[in-house]
């Protein structure tokens, strides 16, 4: 697998990086000090539904933590990141493009244009890798915008409340496969996104986990207190008419891969991790379908050896021992280690290989 990428990019991941410590020192810094009591009072003077406190809940943190993502905190920074952070381009022999979104905004849908323009450039792309981990946004009419680049059919529609929201095809797309990957810190309008991606482009799949839950409609509010809050309203209702569940946005493949382990794969995929750590080399293998299946045909090439990997004139024999695990030479390329878009690129190379002649085709 040979990967192939844009230098400018690097400077963007950059950008990214800081504005995500920066939310982060932003919103701990918005602790909630009132009394759990306050809280849950104010809450409920806006949202009667909300629970009563119960045994678990030691203060008014504990409490505005287990609403979540019916009561959210108010994003403390918001709109200053980048609608997208950073591209690739993976050649399985065939092209595949790979975009991370930082966050969903009105600017997103130039951004994916351009950058699809970027990777493609004279050759066709065999597939897109839209990788919305760890991506946000409330701009749900952005997300509806930008999924219209994806969009197989004329058009399709989203529900909201009383809006309707249209998925309009944009452009002369060819049918290449669309991978959206998503995981529990895909949220709001970036889980619009994907789940407009999956019900319009064809073909298309989610991978990864499920994601936040937060594809609703909110209403901002301040309680006397003066903390700043958001309650879920009007829930999205897809093209099917199925409606957005609080539970979150469900992947037509679930791969589980520790949070700690995603974010540092979000800046460096061919570096193994392991509990948020890097660790060992970026040249080792990966066991995916594709090696299997190679290592499947080598036994079967040897003739003193069954399909069950053994001798039946000299008994068994350890498979390492027949085919040793192969070594990657120095200036080899990195393989990706990040187990949801190596996922991601193994049914995209599957998709885009075409199928070995069968017995009597003369081509």
């Amino acid at each position: 697998m040979i990967q192939r990428c844009i230098p400018w990019r690097l400077l963007a991941a950059t950008v990214a990086l800081a504005w995500w410590m920066c939310v982060g020192a932003a919103n701990a810094a918005e602790s909630v000090s009132i009394p759990l009591a306050d809280l849950a009072a104010q809450i409920r003077a806006e949202w009667p539904q909300a629970p009563e406190p119960g045994p678990t809940h030691t203060n008014a943190e504990s409490y505005l933590i287990s609403l979540a993502p019916a009561v959210l905190r108010a994003d403390v920074v918001s709109g200053n990141a980048p609608a997208v952070i950073r591209t690739n381009l993976h050649l399985l022999p065939m092209a595949v493009a790979y975009i991370q979104v930082g966050e969903v905004h009105p600017g997103l849908r130039t951004a994916l244009e351009k950058s699809l323009l970027a990777l493609s450039g004279s050759q066709t792309l065999a597939g897109t890798v839209l990788d919305l981990r760890f991506s946000g946004g409330s701009d749900v009419a952005a997300a509806v915008d930008a999924a219209g680049l994806f969009a197989s059919h004329k058009s399709a529609d989203l529900h909201i409340g009383t809006r309707t929201l249209v998925i309009e095809r944009r452009g002369e797309r060819t049918n290449s496969p669309v991978i959206v990957l998503v995981n529990g810190e895909t949220r709001g309008a970036a889980e619009v996104l994907a789940a407009a991606v999956r019900s319009s482009a064809v073909p298309s799949l989610i991978l990864g986990s499920k994601t936040a839950g937060q594809a609703r409609d909110y209403r901002s509010i301040t309680l006397p207190s003066g903390l700043r809050l958001r309650i879920a309203d009007a829930s999205l209702s897809w093209p099917e008419g199925s409606k957005s569940p609080l539970g979150g946005v469900s992947p037509d493949l679930d791969v589980p891969v520790p949070l700690a382990d995603e974010k540092a794969y979000q800046t460096n995929e061919f570096r193994r991790v392991i509990e948020g750590h890097p660790a060992g080399s970026a040249l080792t293998l990966r066991l995916n379908e594709a090696e299997l299946v190679r290592r499947r045909l080598l036994r079967g090439s040897d003739p003193d050896v069954s399909p069950q990997g053994q001798n039946p004139r000299r008994g068994r024999r350890p498979l390492r021992s027949l085919h040793p695990e192969p070594v990657l030479p120095p200036d080899s390329p990195p393989v990706v280690q990040d187990p949801v878009l190596a996922r991601a690129l193994d049914l995209l190379s599957a998709l885009s290989t075409p199928p070995p002649p069968s017995e009597g085709d003369s081509r």
